[in-house]
């Protein structure tokens, strides 16, 4: 089985391990000069902004790992060679002979517990793209469609992306069928919703199962309160979002005013 070592992808950076990234990039926010920063860790596990020389406010906003440091990371796990490569390529082996013997009529109950184990396998796999989609600093793009293995059920949103990922699973997409009766997917279902209201290609983030919150036309806070419904705190909303507690105070407002002004009841 792939595994992955406790400590291996690590995100944060607590205050009192500084020192083991040195050399390692931060991204943190230097409250002096209020901008993002990515900062070199010093030997000694200091981290200074290049500007004003402040450091991190722990407390506020603790520091994580960088996307140049994380990439790397990712990149020596996965080199040719190494111990976890190995192990990659031996479970992707063993996939294709499991595929060949289901095909010739492996018995059910061995099936079952095949899928088991390759779904575990590539879910270890799948962390290594959430370490570097989760990284605060890692690089715009412009893909509108992002499918996964397991249909769309991650979600990421960065506000500097052109288009962001919405997870399917958590929504109640209506059924839909063709015209001979076929259901469609969810991703297919998303795909027509978005395209009949209006958009020239699919979004993800524009439909949700709560129809009241389309009278939210700001896209960021119409994501804000789709969270807010699930339950998510301010709190929540600011380390997602990358936003400071004013920020998110202002944005609850601009909801809190549109739902009014929709005469809807909260």
């Amino acid at each position: 089985m792939i595994a992955l070592d406790k400590g291996t992808l690590p995100r944060r950076i607590g205050q009192n391990d500084t020192s083991g990234f040195a050399g390692e990039n931060a991204y943190w926010y230097c409250n002096t000069c209020r901008q993002w920063r990515t900062s070199e860790i010093q030997p000694d596990g200091s981290i200074a902004c290049p500007v004003c020389g402040s450091g991190p406010d722990w407390k506020k906003h603790q520091p994580t790992l960088a996307y140049g440091s994380r990439h790397k990371r990712v990149a020596d796990l996965c080199a040719v060679g190494s111990g976890w490569r190995k192990s990659y390529d031996e479970v992707e082996r063993s996939y294709g002979s499991f595929i060949e013997e289901v095909s010739s009529g492996l018995p059910l109950r061995t099936q079952e517990e095949g899928w088991k184990y390759f779904q575990n396998a590539w879910r270890t796999v799948d962390e290594l793209a959430d370490y570097l989609l989760t990284a605060p600093d890692a690089p715009t793009t412009d893909s509108a469609n992002v499918y996964t293995e397991r249909g769309l059920q991650r979600r990421y949103y960065d506000p500097r992306r052109k288009c962001n990922t919405n997870t399917l699973s958590s929504l109640s997409i209506p059924l839909l069928t063709d015209d001979g009766g076929a259901q469609f997917t969810d991703q297919e279902a998303a795909e027509i919703i978005s395209l009949h209201a209006g958009y020239s290609h699919p979004f993800y983030d524009v439909y949700f199962a709560d129809e009241f919150l389309e009278c939210i036309s700001d896209r960021l806070e119409r994501s804000i309160a789709y969270d807010l419904s699930r339950g998510l705190t301010k709190r929540d909303i600011e380390r997602r979002y990358r936003l400071t507690e004013q920020q998110v105070r202002t944005r609850v407002a601009h909801i809190a005013k549109a739902l009014k002004n929709s005469k809807i009841v909260c």
